[in-house]
């Protein structure tokens, strides 16, 4: 570094001269130190750092509240199984469903079945239609949501309903002995 008052050459870490004693200004000193080359590695290194968000991500604030979030959200898509009325496996049954009929079937040998559904939302409760081979509606029970139908394989075919306030959501089943089953 070179004294602007008496121009003789100085380490550049100088913070006087050593030929005539005038003190460098930090801003001399910072100019210097940027023309070597710890200068430029460290003018590398802080542009590196805004490049790869470090700055930002290194912050303790930053990754409590990105915790948070990833918290939140998680709690949030682990509660919401979606927004359809659907049968839920269980180790009472087996379960298949039919795309093109658009209807669940069951398979299971036991007498009385205690189904597992999945409500969305808050229903006001659940509808059982025991129903005839021509979809004819034979027998029609009322049930609480804190209760789970309970189907009896004589009548083979179900309407499972949601009862809303404004709609009822419904899906089709049979149900069929486990000699039946897909293999």
């Amino acid at each position: 570094m070179k004294c602007k008052h008496c121009g003789k050459e100085n380490v550049v870490q100088a913070s006087y001269c050593v030929h005539c004693g005038k003190a460098f200004p930090e801003e001399e000193r910072k100019e210097a130190f940027a023309k070597t080359i710890w200068g430029k590695l460290q003018k590398l290194h802080e542009l590196r750092v805004i490049a790869d968000l470090s700055v930002i991500t290194g912050n303790r604030i930053f990754r409590a509240l990105f915790l948070l979030g990833l918290l939140l959200i998680g709690l949030l898509f682990s509660h919401n199984q979606g927004s359809q009325l659907r049968l839920l496996e269980s180790p009472d049954y087996r379960l298949a469903y039919n795309d093109t009929a658009k209807e669940y079937y069951l398979f299971s040998d036991q007498e009385k079945i205690f189904l597992q559904l999945y409500l969305p939302g808050k229903p006001e409760g659940i509808r059982v239609y025991s129903l005839n081979e021509t979809g004819e509606v034979l027998e029609t029970k009322e049930l609480s949501t804190s209760e789970a139908p309970v189907l009896e394989r004589d009548s083979s075919s179900y309407r499972i309903s949601g009862v809303y306030s404004d709609k009822e959501e419904s899906l089709q089943l049979r149900i069929y002995s486990n000699e039946l089953w897909p293999e």
